[in-house]
């Protein structure tokens, strides 16, 4: 949903790999993107009369009183926001009419620039990426600069791009055909160390026009493993005046770490 994971980026705990949403989160982030706005609020507040753990419930509320500002409702926004700041004694967000914006024109998409050698320890630069395709409802992720992708790196793009499409988010692959090609010479038939890296590959070739190379992986992926392949399932395209200039890009491996224990009030160090 757009703007939510903003609102919720200091609640996540990431680690290697991606955490789909909860269930709840997901039906009413693509309730919205549907434009099922009645339906996307009812989803929202059911879940918080039904759940329990204090972390859930904060990340229902964010979306709740996000979907309320993006949809205009300023007294309900204002009599929830009551509510909110009872449960956790803290003050709920500024009430902010955003319903303008998403009536606006057409979304324009931020491009994301991946660039060196994908592997596992990316897991911080994704849930940042993640964060910005459900803020901006958009996201281009330009792929020609990657010069290599392991077993957890293609795992990691892998959840990235299927939860975003999941979660109809409209995704753009730029440099596909390039990155297909890094991965082609990769994987091996009959080979199965590489699973990951093989269904990366197959998604990735559903954002280029290689139809044809794509069905003749998914014969020898299914001989290799022994199981279905994905099907073609191409994303609809994006028009060029969709994608804005503007683009952040993430070098691959320059992450800070936090090791140890955190303990006490040791917030200069933070």
């Amino acid at each position: 949903m757009k703007r939510v994971l903003a609102q919720c980026a200091d609640k996540v705990h990431v680690e290697e790999g991606v955490d789909e949403m909860s269930p709840p989160a997901e039906e009413a982030a693509i309730l919205y993107a549907n434009g099922s706005y009645d339906e996307a609020r009812s989803v929202l507040e059911h879940a918080l009369d039904t759940t329990v753990a204090e972390d859930a419930r904060l990340t229902l509320w964010g979306m709740l009183l996000d979907l309320l500002r993006l949809t205009g409702h300023r007294e309900r926004f204002e009599a929830l926001s009551l509510s909110y700041a009872t449960e956790f004694e803290r003050s709920p967000p500024a009430w902010l009419d955003l319903s303008q914006s998403v009536r606006g024109a057409e979304t324009k998409i931020q491009t994301v620039n991946l660039s060196g050698v994908l592997n596992g320890q990316a897991a911080g630069q994704f849930a940042q990426l993640i964060q910005i395709g459900m803020r901006n409802g958009a996201l281009r992720i330009d792929l020609s600069r990657l010069r290599g992708v392991d077993n957890a790196g293609a795992e990691l793009l892998l959840r990235a791009v299927r939860g975003l499409r999941k979660a109809r988010i409209k995704l753009s692959l730029a440099g596909a055909g390039q990155l297909a090609s890094v991965l082609d010479g990769v994987v091996t038939p009959g080979k199965v160390e590489q699973k990951p890296v093989w269904l990366l590959l197959l998604e990735v070739l559903q954002y280029t026009e290689q139809q044809d190379r794509f069905e003749e992986l998914a014969v020898d992926y299914a001989m290799t493993f022994e199981e279905s392949p994905p099907s073609w399932e191409p994303p609809p395209e994006l028009t060029t005046s969709q994608v804005t200039s503007e683009s952040l890009d993430v070098q691959i491996g320059n992450i800070y770490r936090l090791e140890g224990e955190i303990v006490g009030p040791n917030t200069e160090v933070l």
